[in-house]
């Protein structure tokens, strides 16, 4: 279960991003760039931009972090707590954990993350 609300939660932080980058990626005035000067920024292929704009594909953190950057965009708006990661004291401790406890901490608060982003939406 906890997989599943992992996977769900990382999908709606990647379709909020990718939602904003339709806004501002491509031709005309109001956008910020084009698809294929983000794809050079990026290192990758005009294609694979296509594929994440068209939700063909999922980006990963990774790709989303530098997007963030390279667009100057609050990383908190659209990664959220995934960003919980900052903090230096738990990424010590962290990093000191196998890797199969690992992944059970990285599961595990990204399902209290998912479950608290619930209550608050039915909340409202």
């Amino acid at each position: 279960m906890i997989r599943e609300d992992r996977k769900t939660y990382l999908l709606n932080a990647n379709d909020k991003l990718i939602n904003y980058l339709n806004k501002v990626i491509g031709f005309g005035k109001d956008k910020i760039m084009s698809q294929r000067e983000l794809a050079i920024l990026l290192n990758c292929s005009n294609s694979t931009v296509s594929r994440w704009l068209k939700k063909e594909s999922s980006l990963s953190v990774d790709v989303a972090l530098k997007i963030c950057d390279i667009l100057d965009i609050d990383k908190k708006e659209f990664l959220g707590d995934i960003l919980l990661f900052d903090d230096s004291l738990f990424k010590t401790r962290f990093m000191n954990l196998n890797d199969d406890n690992k992944i059970k901490v990285i599961e595990y608060i990204d399902y209290l993350i998912y479950q608290e982003n619930n209550t608050k939406n039915n909340i409202r």
